[in-house]
């Protein structure tokens, strides 16, 4: 038992490795979604970037018994799919979904990294935003 307890905690701390990686992803994407200057390619890369870090989240957080973060990382991906598809792509939604993510991963950082739990309050509020 001891054994898989110590492997647990090394995923847990590889993943919070991999939650400020993501973060730092998700502030570059949506300040390329935020820039009206940026041209659609950029805009759409930006976009892809963020549904691919939200969908990478969303497994890991699987992989470690982060229930929580892996329901919250699985509401923001099925809202990324249907604003990334379509005619029209929302980005100004994508936009509006990756600050609340990066919030998200920034209140748990902090609390993984104090506590070794994701930051309940922080999702409660997430989730209400994405409402």
């Amino acid at each position: 038992m001891a054994e898989n307890d110590d492997i647990l905690a090394e995923l847990r701390s590889v993943f919070r490795d991999e939650v400020d990686d993501h973060a730092v992803n998700l502030e570059r994407a949506g300040l390329t979604l935020a820039r009206e200057g940026e041209g659609p390619e950029a805009r759409a890369g930006a976009a892809a970037e963020v549904f691919r870090a939200v969908h990478c989240l969303k497994g890991a957080a699987r992989a470690v018994g982060y229930d929580s973060l892996e329901r919250f990382f699985h509401a923001v991906e099925t809202r990324l799919g249907s604003a990334r598809h379509g005619a029209s792509p929302d980005l100004a939604r994508v936009a509006a979904d990756a600050g609340i993510t990066l919030r998200v991963l920034r209140a748990c950082s902090v609390s993984l990294a104090e506590r070794g739990e994701p930051d309940e309050a922080a999702l409660a509020e997430a989730r209400r935003a994405l409402q």
